[in-house]
């Protein structure tokens, strides 16, 4: 059974449901061109300045723990 396509009226939950639903063998990709040596032709690398820093911090472990229980409680 094919699934419906996705249309402009569609809520975003709704869409998003969709998608997650879909195996990769099901997303069409057939209007998006191939990028070949063309495209990459005339690119420049542009590096940007992180905006997050690597830091250690130590915690007790049973605070650890429940903060990953709660995590994992919101995100079901």
């Amino acid at each position: 059974m094919k699934k419906e396509k996705f249309s402009p009226d569609m809520s975003l939950e709704e869409r998003e449901k969709r998608l997650l639903e879909m195996s990769d063998e099901e997303i069409d990709l057939s209007d998006i061109p191939e990028l070949d040596e063309e495209f990459f032709k005339n690119t420049k690398l542009v590096e940007r300045k992180p905006r997050t820093e690597a830091i250690s911090i130590r915690i007790d472990i049973d605070v650890l723990q429940c903060r990953h229980t709660q995590i994992l409680h919101l995100t079901g």
